[in-house]
Formats: C-alpha cells, sequence, structure tokens
C-alpha cells in the first residue's frame, strides 16, 4: 500500500475529493484512526470524521448488522448538503413585507429604496422577515410583484448601453434599397448591376466580374484576378 503515500499537494479548506475519498476507505479498511488517515491524507482529523459519519451505512455482516464507508454515498450526501446550502428563498416569509412595500409604492409614490430604508429605520418588521432593496428590485425582474418594470421611471429611462464611436466603421456608400423609384421600373438607361461570379470557393482565385444595364440588358463580362475590392476597383477603371 505505499502508493497511498504519493497524495496530491495538500488542498487545505477545501472541501475533499472523490480520489481522497477513495483513499479515506482504503486506509479505514486497513483500521487506522481519523487521526491516522488525517496525517497521511494532510487533513484535519475532525474533517475525516466528519467524512467517515456521513458515508457510513448499514450493512449485514455475518448475520450482524455493521455500519460500513462507502466514498460513493460520502459523495452523495455531501452534494446533496451543498444543493441545500445558501440564502433561502424568502419570499414567503416577507408577505406581510412585500404588502406593505407594494401599498406605499402605488399609494404613496416612494421608491423600493425609500420603503425599504424607512422600514428598517422605523423597525417596522423584524430582520428576518424583512428583504433588502437589490432583492426587491429582482422580485420586481422576475415578476412577483404586481409592481413591473415599466412602473419604475428611473429604471424605465436608465440608459444600459454605453455609447461607442466606431473609428474604423465603412463607408459603403447608399444602399441598394435607397435607389430611386423610377430606377426599379427599368425606364430609364445608364443604370447598372455590378457583381462577381467565384468558380471555386477561394478568395485568391479568379473570377468574373459582370456588369448589367438595367434597360437594355446589356452585359459586360470580364475575368479579374480575384474578388478583391482592389481587383475590382482596377477593372471599372479599366
Amino acid at each position: 500500500m505505499d502508493y497511498l503515500n504519493d497524495i496530491p499537494l495538500s488542498r487545505k479548506n477545501k472541501h475533499l475529493s472523490a480520489f481522497e475519498r477513495g483513499q479515506i476507505q482504503l486506509l479505514n479498511l486497513e483500521g487506522l484512526s481519523p487521526y491516522a488517515i488525517g496525517n497521511r491524507l494532510d487533513r484535519a482529523s475532525h474533517t475525516i470524521r466528519n467524512e467517515l459519519r456521513r458515508g457510513k451505512v448499514f450493512q449485514i455482516k455475518g448475520n450482524k448488522l455493521v455500519m460500513i464507508y462507502y466514498p460513493d454515498t460520502g459523495q452523495l450526501r455531501y452534494e446533496a448538503n451543498r444543493n441545500n446550502c445558501g440564502t433561502k428563498f424568502k419570499f414567503l416569509q416577507c408577505e406581510a413585507f412585500i404588502k406593505h412595500t407594494t401599498e406605499l409604492f402605488f399609494n404613496k409614490n416612494q421608491s423600493l429604496d425609500a420603503i425599504c430604508g424607512a422600514a428598517r429605520r422605523n423597525k417596522s418588521f423584524p430582520q428576518a422577515l424583512m428583504v433588502c432593496t437589490k432583492t426587491l428590485y429582482n422580485y420586481v425582474d422576475a415578476g412577483l410583484l404586481t409592481i413591473a418594470n415599466i412602473d419604475l421611471p428611473l429604471k424605465v429611462n436608465r440608459s444600459t448601453k454605453t455609447a461607442r464611436i466606431k473609428h474604423h466603421k465603412k463607408n459603403l456608400g447608399i444602399s441598394i434599397d435607397e435607389r430611386p423609384i423610377h430606377i426599379n421600373d427599368r425606364s430609364e438607361f445608364g443604370h447598372w448591376e455590378i457583381d462577381t461570379v467565384i468558380g471555386k470557393k477561394d478568395k485568391s482565385d479568379a473570377v468574373l466580374l459582370t456588369m448589367t444595364e438595367r434597360m437594355t440588358r446589356k452585359e459586360i463580362i470580364r475575368k479579374i484576378s480575384s474578388k478583391t475590392a482592389e481587383a475590382v476597383q482596377t477593372a471599372l477603371l479599366k
């Protein structure tokens, strides 16, 4: 069992990993105490005791009921405990405070921050039965209150996007959608459409430049070196 001494670097103040739980199982089967296992893994002895208590299940061996540690059980219970930790949802507990906030908001035109601050200052509600201003706005965003975002003037008028100046924006000229209406009926000579016809899907390959007069359908086709703007401009100048 020498390989058990070849363990990763210590992860103090971190949760046990699945690998470490497997090591705890092997060392526990060897009969080592939680203190000895903690020394091997560079962990606190109470961490090992808690893990052994968390991962033990009842098994029947030799017609006897015994407690045996399984790393999979310890991992599952650890994950379940992690899912249950954290701040609990207080919406139902704070129903009276929510109702108080809604009434003052609509009847007194007070802001959520002012209502929350006044309730704290005057101790109108126990601390455990209140939520902070940020949580109130989160409830509004989630649609849990009769107050909607449209009812918050400051939030509606606030610009959420920062103005950005595009220094290198290309000037592509007038869009084809903005051309005069009389051009669409093909009644006037002198309006051309231009396009490139690509053979292989490769920017460096030669392509055909097609120019079509809209009224007469007269077409000029030239082979150019590539579909780049420089190659098209050179062909047009010629």
